[in-house]
């Protein structure tokens, strides 16, 4: 098998829907590294290590719970146009995030490109790495309804499950799509 063939394998199972972006991506980057391709000298396996402590130490470090909508554009990072994040109490969940993993959409823990933790604000529980919950990290009852009861945050789904439904038309969401918009009543 060479790398040319796992590459069409990886793009005709996205395409066909038969997997997500994560999943390619994956396939990809391991591809890459298996046949020596350049720029990839570690295994893509392996965790990155960025994030041994826990988000219960980091949360001790915030004065407040706070939430905002940003625009990227004026930060200075090398974000596109039309990029857009909403923060809340560390967690940042951007509009343009193509990794479905969690949910759709899902927070990273104080950066956008902080590949762990991610939390799932559906029902918030929190992964430091792919199937492995950190079930002390779960939100509180009180902070998901505070966190839901902001109109900002759902106007805000709402323009990322748009977003993501016309950048990835195949994706299997894990609710039927008749059932997108409906958030969750806590």
């Amino acid at each position: 098998m060479s790398y040319t063939t796992l590459m069409t394998l990886a793009e005709l199972h996205f395409e066909c829907g038969l997997i997500g972006i994560v999943e390619f991506t994956e396939r990809c980057d391991v591809a890459a590294w298996v046949f020596d391709q350049p720029g990839f000298i570690n295994d893509p396996r392996r965790d990155e290590g960025e994030n041994q402590e826990t988000v219960s130490d980091r949360r001790e470090a915030e004065a407040s719970p706070v939430s905002a909508l940003e625009n990227g554009s004026d930060q200075g990072d090398i974000s596109p146009p039309d990029y857009l994040h909403f923060t809340y109490r560390g967690w940042v969940f951007t509009k343009a995030d193509p990794d479905p993993y969690p949910s759709t959409p899902h927070g990273h823990w104080q950066d956008q490109n902080r590949t762990w933790p991610k939390m799932d604000p559906y029902n918030g529980r929190v992964f430091n790495r792919k199937n492995a919950e950190a079930a002390a990290e779960r939100l509180s009852k009180g902070d998901l309804r505070t966190l839901w009861s902001d109109e900002r945050f759902k106007d805000f789904c709402r323009g990322h499950i748009v977003w993501f439904m016309e950048e990835f038309p195949h994706h299997r969401f894990r609710v039927p799509r008749e059932y997108l918009f409906r958030w969750p009543r806590i």
